[in-house]
């Protein structure tokens, strides 16, 4: 009797342990007698129970040896059980038997009723349906949008609960390079994603082999000797060196975007024929240096006789552009090439032709050589483009004001400000000291500000 009995709690112990059944949200829905066109399909002689589940091969029981009949259809099983049933027998080829006690006193003919069975099967490895990500970015102030959500970030990390599967997903930060990337979540494992955005804005070096020479940048003095400007916009900028109250050198450079650059002057570099500092300072200099590129403009006609001459089927343009005035300088995929019109040869392929003049810049005409044919192209001239303003503070989502009007929160970018003139802006944050700052936006260009609010 004792052997028997252990072997009975063994297979009981076996059976509860291979699976999980559970019967939930019993309703008894009522019928009553003016219900004439009731859609309840009542049986005069049976209980009608809607048994809720997408599990295939179960079979059911009672408590009595009477038949049970079952209809299956899209929401489950509709048995037809016998009246004053309190117990329905539940089995399944893998998942065993379960005995499901009715929660009344028992079950009535000619009344409805209705339950959710629910079914695990516990021999199976369970799979968590998400999974943790956790997202540490530099800059700390970012905005990471996943699967369309967007989420803004001011510390430098997020952790998201997220279903298992691939999820694409956008960083950006202002004067950041954004990324997009994908992750593939499992449910065994977490991940964690260092992420470092490029910086967008360049640095400058400019250094000189004398010490006393004073080092201008934009018409704006930076030193002397040995210089290095960061977050510099990318672009062309004016590079001015004077030496005894005498301009020695006076040069369009270009810096470009993320570019580290180093200029280097040598006592061999300098010319002395540029103004006293004492006079006025000549806004658009003729640069004393090019950098070529896909660009012939010594001679463009002799160049392509000696090309066709040698039999060079090589694609090159003979290109005249003409800028509004004299004085508006001319450049190609941003490089300076000359002052009110120039003639030259491009190569084959996609150019960016552009004007500037007095500190404004053109709208971009695009230009796609495909042939030789010459092209001969009126530039547009150059327009105030509107002045921004990188706004950071050492606390995080302070209210940015101009003229007493809420515009953003920090950190942000402010745009559409108007070349020339000062704006006032107000930053504040409860809690924090109110803070006043005046910036002077310029044209096509982007002024960083720094702000740092004191605790109250």
């Amino acid at each position: 009797m004792r052997l028997f009995t252990l072997i009975l709690g063994i297979l009981i112990v076996q059976v509860t342990l291979a699976q999980s059944i559970s019967v939930e949200n019993f309703q008894h829905h009522k019928h009553y007698f003016w219900q004439i066109n009731s859609q309840l399909p009542l049986d005069k002689n049976n209980a009608s129970v809607l048994l809720k589940s997408k599990i295939k091969g179960l079979k059911f029981s009672t408590s009595k040896e009477s038949p049970i009949e079952v209809e299956e259809d899209e929401e489950g099983f509709l048995l037809k059980v016998p009246d004053k049933t309190k117990y329905i027998i539940i089995s399944h080829p893998e998942l065993g038997v379960y005995t499901w006690r009715v929660p009344v006193k028992f079950l009535k003919k000619h009344n409805y009723y209705s339950v959710d069975l629910y079914a695990t099967d516990l021999t199976k490895e369970f799979k968590n349906p998400n999974q943790w990500v956790v997202f540490n970015i530099s800059p700390e102030n970012a905005i990471l949008t996943i699967d369309s959500v967007v989420n803004r970030i001011n510390d430098g990390n997020i952790s998201l609960y997220l279903p298992v599967g691939k999820h694409s997903f956008t960083i950006e930060s202002p004067f950041y390079e954004s990324i997009s990337d994908s992750i593939t979540l499992i449910d065994s494992e977490k991940i964690e994603r260092n992420i470092f955005l490029q910086p967008l804005y360049s640095y400058l070096t400019v250094a000189a082999e004398d010490e006393s020479v004073e080092i201008f940048v934009d018409e704006e003095r930076r030193g002397t000797g040995n210089i290095t400007i960061g977050r510099i916009t990318d672009g062309h900028h004016r590079l001015s060196l004077l030496k005894n109250n005498k301009w020695i050198n006076d040069t369009i450079i270009y810096v470009g975007r993320a570019e580290k650059k180093t200029i280097t002057f040598r006592d061999n570099h300098t010319n002395g024929n540029f103004k006293m500092l004492t006079e006025k300072f000549e806004k658009n200099p003729k640069p004393n240096i090019y950098r070529e590129l896909s660009i012939v403009k010594n001679n463009p006609e002799k160049m392509l006789s000696e090309l066709r001459n040698r039999g060079d089927n090589t694609i090159m343009a003979l290109v005249k552009l003409t800028a509004e005035d004299t004085l508006s300088l001319i450049l190609i995929d941003r490089e300076p090439v000359g002052y009110g019109e120039w003639s030259g040869l491009l190569s084959e392929g996609f150019h960016l032709i552009t004007t500037e003049k007095d500190g404004k810049e053109s709208a971009v005409k695009h230009l796609t050589i495909v042939d030789n044919q010459p092209i001969e192209l009126q530039l547009n001239a150059p327009t105030s483009g509107e002045g921004l303003v990188n706004l950071q503070t050492n606390v995080t989502g302070a209210e940015v004001l101009i003229k007493d009007k809420i515009i953003d929160q920090t950190p942000c970018v402010i745009t559409g400000l108007k070349p020339g003139e000062t704006y006032t802006l107000t930053i504040r944050k409860d809690g924090y000291q109110t803070k006043k700052v005046e910036v002077l936006p310029k044209g096509n260009q982007v002024i960083q500000v720094d702000v740092t609010l004191k605790k109250d």
